[in-house]
């Protein structure tokens, strides 16, 4: 299939984001121009921890110095794509010496270990004091809005909530532009200046693994999005302001290879309608060449989550794809000659999520949980249950935290309805599912074709520690055993089981993301008809 103005179009939007995210960081944000998350967030009141013991005012009326100047801050806010929550991050200036020298001469004591409660503004005036100047010259200030509830006892602090970017209040004290102050104990007043730090990437690289072939890759990813901010010159796109801002999501894959060949563009929106709901959208295009049979995907998928809590989260979607097997290496089974052509699939999808995991690669500690209800319609129609746990639990490490010693647990239960066709049944076998058997060599066969099966169950059990000192490289101990039956059954005949070992080389100055994977696997009880593989591996580079 060919798709020629499609393919047009996602290269010129891929070259103006390219001029616009880049791999550099955005401009200071324009607090009056523009409605930004991060104005937003420094609008309203921030409780922070100090990370040093802060120097306060007293609770008593203070007459200005003749010289002042606020005690300035920089603030390295961004927002997490997983958690979705903004971390704002206050460190002291190293150009506002003459600030906190005039903030310590105002001062009456030193309050360890406490909080102050930070009213953020972007000042009119420029800060004096002779240091460097820490605005922004194109920076347009904002006028602040000074409150005029009463001023708290000497003393009372507010809740928590109330420096919380959602809270709707303002800090419960008078202020002033000038003349005599009067702020409650455990107060500071402060300037923050906000620059956004790097939220776009450009990765250039490849990957070779025992599974999927040897594939390039091509990635485009900007976390902070904005689709509706088109540019309005030239200059907006080479300074890196059109088509960002909002806190959006884009991501662009170009993934091409001999095996597989996988284009992807999505679309997230992190707080819908300023809600917490969240909102994707993807587009994608998907070929592989299976040795039996040759598969493509041409759809998309839109999904709706809600996080319950920083590591819970809830989600619904649906996926509309037009499937298309052709070129059967043999007509001898009846189940692929039946799906043979093109088959237009729905797949409305429920799933419950928890993640307290403390790396995506090589956790140590914590657990993966995911609960998913799919069903199918439209030209096929059945019900899907699957279920993933994975655990890991630290068994030793060395006093500063590194060499560490991890065990882990990973199942994968799934049941699928009678009607499932040929291309969504599970399979086993290679790198990511079972080791020690051919890419989905531990599949069951019908006349001579992997055709997979309703009931899968596999699982895992790893001992991982280190071998350097400086931990890139990690010896691991493993057991995979499991089954894929052509119905919800357990043929024990049929059960797998593959001990083995393997070593992990992590070296991210080099470029290489996920670490390097090398396993060798011994099938010590298989089914008829499998194919084995002691070893398989993976390598990836990305720069």
């Amino acid at each position: 299939m060919k798709f020629p103005l499609l393919l047009q179009l996602v290269g010129l939007l891929s070259a103006l984001i390219l001029l616009s995210a880049g791999c550099v960081s955005g401009p200071p944000h324009r607090l009056a121009a523009e409605a930004q998350p991060s104005s937003k967030l420094w609008q309203q009141p921030v409780v922070v921890s100090a990370p040093t013991p802060p120097i306060l005012p007293s609770a008593g009326p203070q007459p200005q110095p003749e010289s002042t100047s606020p005690a300035l801050f920089f603030a390295d806010h961004s927002r997490d794509q997983e958690s979705g929550f903004d971390t704002p991050r206050l460190l002291p200036s190293a150009t506002a010496g003459s600030a906190s020298a005039s903030a310590s001469a105002a001062a009456s004591r030193v309050i360890p270990d406490s909080q102050a409660v930070v009213r953020a503004q972007s000042p009119v005036q420029q800060p004096q004091g002779g240091g460097q100047t820490l605005l922004d010259p194109n920076v347009r200030p904002m006028t602040y809005q000074y409150p005029t509830t009463p001023t708290l006892p000497p003393g009372q602090v507010p809740g928590a909530q109330l420096g919380t970017p959602t809270f709707p209040g303002a800090v419960q004290q008078s202020y002033g532009p000038a003349g005599p102050q009067s702020f409650p104990q455990n107060y500071a007043d402060l300037d923050v200046y906000v620059t956004e730090t790097m939220t776009g990437r450009i990765n250039l690289g490849g990957a070779y693994n025992s599974d999927n072939g040897l594939v390039g890759q091509f990635i485009i990813d900007e976390r902070n999005f904005d689709l509706f901010r088109f540019p309005r010159s030239f200059r907006e796109i080479t300074d890196g302001t059109a088509w960002r801002g909002a806190g959006q999501g884009f991501r662009l894959e170009l993934v091409p290879g001999n095996q597989v060949q996988r284009y992807l563009v999505s679309f997230t929106e992190p707080y819908l309608f300023d809600s917490s709901v969240s909102l994707s959208v993807s587009g994608f295009l998907f070929s592989r060449n299976y040795f039996d049979w040759n598969e493509q995907r041409l759809g998309g998928r839109v999904s709706l989550g809600y996080r319950l809590t920083p590591d819970v989260s809830v989600s619904a979607g649906l996926r509309m794809e037009n499937v298309e097997l052709s070129d059967p290496r043999v007509n001898t089974s009846p189940e692929l000659n039946e799906s043979l052509g093109n088959t237009d699939l729905y797949m409305a999808q429920f799933s419950l999520t928890s993640d307290t995991r403390d790396h995506p690669f090589l956790p140590t500690d914590g657990q993966f949980l995911s609960l998913t209800y799919s069903q199918g319609f439209g030209e096929v129609d059945f019900p899907r249950g699957d279920i993933e746990v994975r655990r890991y639990r630290l068994m030793y490490q060395r006093p500063d935290g590194s060499g560490r010693h991890t065990v882990s647990y990973g199942t994968r239960l799934g049941f699928s309805g009678s009607g499932t066709p040929i291309f969504e049944n599970y399979f086993a076998g290679g790198f990511s599912t079972m080791r020690g058997f051919e890419f989905r060599g531990a599949s069951p066969l019908e006349g001579g074709v992997r055709v997979g099966g309703e009931f899968q169950w596999l699982n895992t059990l790893e001992y991982m520690f280190p071998i350097t000192a400086d931990d890139m490289i990690k010896a691991v101990a493993f057991c995979d055993f499991g089954t894929v039956e052509r119905e919800i059954d357990i043929n024990w005949n049929n059960f797998r089981v593959a001990p083995g070992f393997g070593f992990r080389v992590h070296m991210p100055a080099a470029g290489m993301g996920a670490p390097l994977a090398f396993d060798f696997a011994f099938p010590v009880s298989s089914a008829d008809g499998d194919e084995k593989q002691v070893f398989s591996f993976y390598m990836g580079m990305i720069r």
